[in-house]
């Protein structure tokens, strides 16, 4: 039911999947399995916030962040990080953006999720872009580009165009550096 919505969220179904999600969460809940709940609430908070109902989805993201650190999972906890520093982006907040993305990308590197390294330096290139820090976002876009290239994400294409707009083509490979 989470993958069908999760399926239905790239596709901008909004309301498909935030029902689909909320079945598998009251599933979830129904059999105590505290991982599916937390994956499933960490969903519910990323279509909230591609609806633009941000309060909800940080009750969400927020709540679904506690349970993975209380059952110790890096994983869900860098997925569910980035997601918040996606949210704090959209509502401006972006010193509160750059910490999560940054808390977010030092637990990938641990782990070795590269996508979620990626996404977080994506995220740290877009809000120092937006605070005005062109070089501390070309940077990160940098490093996530060679990480999408290199995982052969979509996201690659996206990210080139930005770098080629700025006019820096990147020249390394991700260090897996934190610099925020």
């Amino acid at each position: 039911m989470t993958r069908c919505g999760l399926i239905a969220l790239r596709q901008d179904r909004y309301q498909q999947a935030a029902s689909q999600i909320q079945q598998a969460l009251d599933h979830y809940h129904d059999v105590g399995d505290r991982q599916g709940e937390a994956s499933a609430l960490a969903s519910l908070g990323r279509v909230g916030l591609r609806q633009g109902h941000y309060h909800r989805a940080a009750g969400q993201l927020r709540q679904a962040l506690t349970w993975y650190r209380e059952m110790s999972d890096p994983s869900g906890q860098s997925v569910t990080l980035n997601s918040l520093g996606d949210l704090f982006l959209a509502t401006g907040r972006l010193t509160d953006a750059r910490t999560q993305y940054a808390s977010a990308l030092r637990l990938a590197v641990q782990i070795g999720a590269k996508y979620e390294q990626a996404r977080a330096h994506d995220g740290l290139a877009t809000a120092h872009q937006a605070s005005g820090v062109p070089a501390k976002a070309r940077h990160h876009w940098q490093q996530a580009l060679a990480l999408y290239i290199d995982l052969g994400a979509p996201e690659t294409q996206r990210i080139r165009a930005q770098l080629t707009v700025d006019g820096h083509l990147p020249t390394s490979r991700p260090t897996g550096s934190l610099s925020t």
